[in-house]
């Protein structure tokens, strides 16, 4: 603060306090082992800098100062718990100024760095950064050089005098800290061995303060008042030049100077001719130092970058100067090994030393005058490393004697180990390139004559290894039939259209032998010149193509007599069935004829006929309900509310020692599905549960719940069209007594059955109706367990509410007019339906097939009422006869017949649009209600 500043402060301190009270106590912490700052004297009390300053600051405003000292963390912690007024010395950061009023500055310390003299390793910021640094903890020195990142070797010692004594005795690198008081200390103990380091620390400095707690406003204004007066009256000048030195150079006049003048301007120009010729003297010797020293450090930079080790030896005095590098890369210190041939020998494998002995020997250098030699060397730890020793003569006699000879240190363990394992890699993968069964070729597009086998590809396709060069025996090797394939193959492969390919080819060798071979053929791009090639490989399935077809060949003479087995119990099963049938329709048609005049008995017969011929049309159903070509009517099915409706029907259809358990599961989608075929499978295998629980209690459980059908080695699983998506499970499990694997194996058969009185198709009409819905049906069997049967139907989109069906009206039969084409190959059938239509008043003409069918339409176009085709006719069958009909004359109306459901009929035609269907076997009544219904549509 200039004094012109100052002395107003002054005046307006003074018209501030006008009158002053009676002397304040005011409590300031001072730091010890700080000299000449503030330091304890051998008495205890506190000297130094800024206890006269503080003292006599305090004395200007009326203040008793009452001093407690102590290490800085003991005193800085006492005045943040309260205990102390105010801190004397502190410099200024945004984090104390948080708790912390500053008054102004009383003292700015500049900092330096101090290291050991002819220290020239210490020249940039770098290198200090990789020294050991003493300083106290705690403090601006500790926080100032952590921020710049120097804190990777931080020496904490109990203070600055501790700290500049460690670097004296070497056990740190370089001291940081502020040089008036690190000056003050080296002055008092006469310390030569420290210098300052021309490396300047950018922005370390700071000013000193004194400091309250934030808030004490009162305080604050006095000390900086009482500062600001012992500025003014020349106090803080005698104070500082007693303990720091001059604080500046004192003003002379003009009139002292006179007398002095002359001689001094003779001296002056005197010394400004030396300076000026010293000088430029001086500047070249600066430059020669420069480039000299940039040179030094330019090699030194090289030096630690190159991460090897240097040396040089002198032949006359056999001293070898080793880098620093050259003894880290194995451990050491360098003043750790003798600096001459002997001390490096020492620590060389016994293996290997007679090649540096024989590499150092002067006989060695005079004839080659360079050499290199890799040999392994002891690390300090005990470890082996591999060094790469290259070295040169630099400096020989006139007649060429070698004087000096100077070369490089360098580890090369890694590079040793990793040639070691692509050696071994290397020889691995020739072994099993050579001895692999699979046969390999290797092939350079652009340079086929480079291509590389083994022997399994020789011994695969017949051609040797010397004619492997030659891309064309390997195409006259190849079955004629393959050569194409694989060529386009191989053509979309370097298109870029496939990265590879793979294909079953033969080999014909030249004994005529064929060889089956399974080739697959990738794309390798070489990763440095991008060239593609041909990387193969070949496994011989001969074997495995002749146990294939063998295979095959069995399995076809399984499958027929298999399917000779199934026959045969289908067709043992149906003939006696129908033999039954027939034998009813027989014998009661002969009663009939027998019975002439007696109604009634003939109508009794009459009624057996017409209960086999139902019974006949039951069992057809059946059989096409296992093919999966049964008749049904898709709607949306709850399976939840399903079970509950069907509950009371099953519930009387089982024993009356079984208990039916129902568990649905609530708010499942819906499932389409045929509500009547439905309830056939679930009555069908529930009573087939209650005939495995027998005479004994038991439980039957129908359940349903979310899923779909999982893989079972020990079960059975028909998944058929099973789409993708979510699916309903209706579950109907028992504790009966289970099937053995034979019998689950069986289990779906046609007529198979275990009951002593079983028939007809029972489960496998049950496998047909699943198989018509697109489901699935899993079946789990352990004997003596029970058995679960498990139904998978697709799950629809979210339930709509079900549109109630109602029975179709019946048609009223009208007055039976107009003339009906009948056609059927099935010479009965068309008698049958001919003495049906006449007798209820139709006209009728008759056809024996399709091909007649259209010929008589063609006669009279416009004549029919109606037309009567059946659907499976020879020459032309009911579909084709509809086209041609409907060709003729679009608007007749037809009416097919088939045995078939109406699904498969209108499958057949569905080009045709809808067309109305009687399924065969049908009664007097049903013929003359559709063909009504159709002639009035």
């Amino acid at each position: 603060m200039r004094p012109c500043s100052c002395v107003v402060f002054l005046c307006l301190a003074l018209i501030a306090n006008p009158h002053r009270s009676a002397a304040a106590s005011l409590r300031v912490g001072f730091e010890t082992n700080n000299d000449p700052i503030s330091f304890a004297q051998k008495d205890g009390r506190p000297a130094g800098f800024i206890v006269d300053v503080v003292e006599a600051a305090a004395k200007e405003v009326n203040l008793t100062v009452e001093p407690v000292i102590g290490k800085w963390d003991e005193v800085f912690a006492r005045f943040k718990a309260g205990e102390i007024d105010a801190m004397a010395s502190l410099a200024y950061s945004p984090e104390r100024d948080q708790f912390i009023d500053f008054s102004i500055a009383h003292l700015r310390l500049d900092g330096a760095l101090y290291v050991r003299k002819g220290d020239r390793t210490t020249r940039t910021l770098a290198d200090v950064r990789n020294r050991r640094i003493a300083l106290p903890r705690g403090g601006f020195t500790e926080e100032y050089l952590t921020k710049q990142g120097m804190n990777q070797h931080f020496v904490f010692v109990p203070s600055l005098a501790a700290a500049l004594q460690s670097l004296d005795k070497g056990e740190c690198d370089v001291v940081a800290a502020t040089a008036i008081i690190a000056n003050s200390f080296l002055r008092e103990n006469y310390q030569r061995s420290i210098e300052v380091s021309p490396v300047v620390l950018p922005g370390f400095f700071y000013e000193l303060r004194m400091g309250v707690r934030a808030g004490d406003s009162e305080r604050l204004a006095l000390l900086n008042d009482g500062l600001a007066r012992i500025r003014a009256n020349g106090t803080y000048h005698r104070i500082y030049e007693k303990w720091m030195g001059p604080l500046g150079t004192p003003r002379v006049r003009l009139r002292d100077l006179q007398p002095f003048l002359l001689p001094a301007s003779l001296v002056l120009i005197a010394v400004l001719g030396a300076l000026v010729w010293q000088r430029r003297l001086l500047r070249r010797m600066a430059g020669q130092a420069a480039a000299l020293h940039q040179s030094e450090e330019r090699l030194t930079l090289v030096l630690k970058g190159s991460e090897d080790g240097f040396w040089d030896w002198d032949l006359q005095t056999g001293r070898i100067e080793r880098s620093e590098r050259w003894a880290e890369m194995l451990g050491y210190r360098l003043s750790e090994i003798e600096p001459t041939l002997a001390g490096g020998l020492k620590l060389v494998h016994p293996d290997d030393r007679w090649l540096c002995e024989n590499f150092r020997s002067p006989d060695h250098m005079q004839k080659s005058g360079r050499d290199n030699i890799e040999f392994r060397m002891r690390t300090k730890s005990g470890e082996w490393r591999w060094i790469l020793n290259r070295g040169k003569v630099v400096a020989r006699t006139p007649d060429g004697k070698p004087l000096r000879v100077a070369g490089t240190h360098t580890d090369i363990t890694d590079l040793k180990r990793a040639q070691t394992e692509l050696t071994r890699q290397e020889a691995q993968f020739r072994f099993i390139y050579e001895q692999a069964p699979v046969g390999l070729s290797w092939v350079r597009r652009r340079e086929a004559d480079t291509r590389m086998v083994n022997a399994a590809h020789e011994r695969i396709t017949g051609v040797s290894a010397a004619k492997s060069r030659d891309t064309q025996n390997y195409v006259a090797a190849t079955h004629p039939e393959d050569r194409e394939p694989q060529r386009v193959l191989l053509e979309r492969l370097y298109r870029g259209e496939i990265e590879h390919f793979s294909l079953e080819k033969r080999y014909v060798h030249p004994d005529g032998r064929t060889v089956w071979a399974m080739m697959s053929t990738h794309l390798y791009r070489d990763p440095v010149t991008k060239e593609p090639q041909e990387v193969t490989t070949l496994v011989d399935i001969t074997t495995l193509k002749t146990a294939v077809d063998e295979r095959e060949k069995l399995q076809l003479k399984m499958l027929d007599s298999q399917k000779l087995e199934s026959l045969g119990v289908l067709a043992g099963g149906i003939a006696h069935d129908f033999n039954n049938l027939l034998t009813v329709i027989l014998a009661n048609a002969s009663m009939i004829r027998g019975e002439v005049n007696d109604p009634h008995a003939r109508a009794q017969h009459l009624a057996h006929v017409e209960t086999a011929a139902r019974r006949a049309a039951d069992l057809c159903r059946q059989m096409l309900a296992y093919a999966g070509r049964g008749s049904f009517v898709v709607d949306r099915v709850d399976l939840g509310r399903f079970l509950t409706d069907t509950a009371q029907l099953l519930q009387v259809s089982i024993s009356k020692k079984a208990r039916l358990t129902l568990k649905p599961t609530p708010d499942l989608p819906p499932v389409e599905a045929d509500i009547a075929q439905l309830q056939q499978v679930v009555m069908n295998l529930v009573i087939n549960a209650s005939d495995a629980l027998g005479d004994t209690p038991g439980e039957i459980t129908l359940s349903t719940r979310r899923g779909r059908p999982k893989p079972n080695l020990d079960g059975v699983v028909h998944s058929f069209d099973l789409p993708e998506g979510e699916c309903v499970c209706l579950e109907v499990a028992d504790t009966g007594h289970g099937m053995s694997p034979a019998t689950l194996s069986r289990v779906f058969d046609p007529f198979f059955t275990t009951k002593f009185a079983g028939r007809g198709l029972g489960l496998a009409a049950v496998l047909g109706i699943v198989r018509a819905h697109h489901g699935a049906l899993t079946v789990e069997s352990t004997p003596g367990k029970g058995s679960r049967f498990s139904l998978y139907l697709p799950a629809t989109s979210p339930a709509v509410e079900r549109a109630t069906k109602g029975t179709r009206p019946p048609i009223p039969v009208a007055d039976a007019e107009g003339t009906i084409l009948v056609a059927d190959d099935e010479p009965v059938v068309l008698a049958t339906a001919d003495q049906l239509l006449r007798r209820c008043g139709y006209k009728t003409v008759l056809a024996s097939d399709g091909q007649e069918a259209v010929e008589q339409f063609r006669i009279n176009p416009n004549g029919f009422a109606a037309v009567l085709l059946d659907l499976t006719m020879p020459r032309i069958d009911g579909a084709e006869a509809l086209r041609i009909i409907r060709g003729i004359n679009p608007h007749v109306r037809v009416l097919l017949m088939s045995g078939y459901s109406e699904q498969d009929v209108l499958a057949r035609i569905r080009d045709q649009g809808p067309v109305p269907v009687l399924r065969k076997p049908f009664t007097h009544d049903v013929l003359l209600a559709r063909l009504a219904e159709v002639i009035a549509s």
